[in-house]
């Protein structure tokens, strides 16, 4: 136990659940995919593919629940599932598990995928907030724009900016909130994480 039994369990807990998440299945299927001969170019090029397409595949079903106003308690469970998955995955690759030497065109792949992966966040924060626990709120505006009205209270809430627009009125709206703040804390640390260079990246 060189780092102490915290650690080494935190670190079992963080890579068991890392098989859970639904962006491996796609790696995964990547990997299968790929010809026995092929090089190990081709096969990351494959694998950022299958990532590509999971992400565009959770763009397309956040969009499509919010547009076609669809609830239910399937899809909700889904997109909390989704917003784990979304967290996890960078939480994971970019600071747990984060490599000593990263190309120009890896890091930049990696940030614009941590950028989207934060607003898909908030897209799905402001989908809860508008369709789901609408009930839950107290909307200063009415029903205007009630969908404008989540988008905007669930992006100031990501920056830790406070908002009066849309007020919780019930326990389970204020654990949606600091749900969102929680998660949004995270993706500060994992940017800020990537963002610190180490000494050999600092030697470059």
């Amino acid at each position: 136990m060189q780092n102490g039994f915290i650690y080494d369990l935190a670190d079992q807990v963080v890579g068991s659940l890392n098989y859970l998440n639904i962006v491996k299945f796609f790696k995964f299927l990547a990997k299968r995919l790929t010809r026995e001969d092929a090089t190990k170019v081709e096969l990351i090029s494959n694998i950022n593919v299958s990532i590509d397409i999971f992400i565009v595949l959770k763009w397309c079903l956040i969009l499509f629940l919010w547009f076609t106003n669809t609830v239910g308690s399937f899809w909700t469970l889904l997109v909390f599932y989704l917003i784990w998955s979304n967290l996890h995955t960078y939480f994971y690759y970019h600071l747990w598990k984060k490599e000593k030497n990263r190309g120009l065109e890896k890091m930049r792949r990696r940030f614009v995928n941590l950028l989207l992966a934060v607003v898909y966040s908030n897209f799905s924060f402001a989908y809860l907030y508008s369709k789901v626990f609408q009930e839950n709120f107290l909307w200063s505006f009415g029903n205007d724009n009630q969908n404008l009205q989540a988008l905007l209270y669930s992006f100031l809430q990501s920056v830790f900016v406070g908002s009066e627009s849309i007020i919780p009125k019930t326990l389970v709206a204020e654990t949606l909130v600091v749900t969102q703040v929680l998660v949004s804390f995270v993706f500060l640390v994992v940017i800020l994480s990537t963002s610190i260079p180490t000494q050999n990246e600092s030697n470059l």
